[in-house]
């Protein structure tokens, strides 16, 4: 079963509405449930399927609503651009630029998985807020920041903080770094999350079958 560190940052509103909205999956130890099958190929007892609740407008008005108070709470208070990634962020990120009366822009994969900044320029020394809808290894968040440095036309000032909805790391407490800059996660729900190569995963030694999450959804939550 999943396990909260002893620093988890969890507000249980937030989880109770993932929760409603079957955007939230926890395994509940019986072999006969499926477990998740990450995209990195590893096994994990947990997942959040954040696109089963920002696909409701006012629900995503409500989580990034909440965000901008914590990111206030970090000491932000104006910013030119807030950007987000595809996919599943973008629409999560327009809120919070809406919330923060920020303009609002986002990143793209290009056809083999690769991060694009192609459709928007950004003056020099804008600043710039990146949004996530979830972090879970830092790597798309990296990817993010490293193809807007290069792509670019003129160098912009990146906030020192990341605002997401859910940062499931497999172990709390983690130090971010960027360009050896300290990077602050700040999101609304916070959990370690362990994903294990099959080998080594509780779950298969079991019998409980391992699925992708996306495709295989229903089967998840319905167990």
């Amino acid at each position: 079963m999943l396990q909260n560190h002893s620093k988890d940052r969890v507000s249980n509103k937030y989880e109770v509405r993932l929760r409603r909205r079957n955007a939230m999956w926890i395994h509940n130890g019986k072999k006969e449930c499926p477990h998740a099958e990450l995209t990195s190929g590893l096994c994990s007892n947990a997942y959040f399927n954040l696109s089963e609740v920002c696909s409701f407008p006012f629900e995503n008005h409500w989580l990034a609503s909440s965000l901008c108070a914590n990111l206030r709470g970090q000491g932000l208070k104006t910013v030119d651009f807030v950007v987000g990634s595809a996919y599943a962020a973008i629409t999560f990120s327009y809120e919070v630029a809406n919330c923060l009366g920020s303009r609002h822009v986002f990143a793209e994969k290009g056809s083999d998985g690769e991060m694009l900044w192609n459709r928007f320029q950004l003056p020099k020394n804008a600043t710039v807020l990146q949004i996530e809808e979830l972090v879970t290894t830092f790597k798309t968040t990296e990817a993010v920041r490293r193809v807007i440095i290069e792509k670019n036309k003129h160098p912009v000032k990146f906030l020192p903080l990341i605002g997401t909805i859910v940062h499931r790391p497999q172990k709390l407490p983690i130090k971010y770094f960027f360009d050896n800059e300290p990077i602050t996660i700040v999101p609304l729900i916070e959990k370690e999350v362990w994903a294990v190569p099959q080998e080594e995963c509780p779950l298969c030694r079991l019998g409980s079958k391992r699925v992708k999450p996306k495709n295989n959804w229903a089967d998840l939550i319905e167990c």
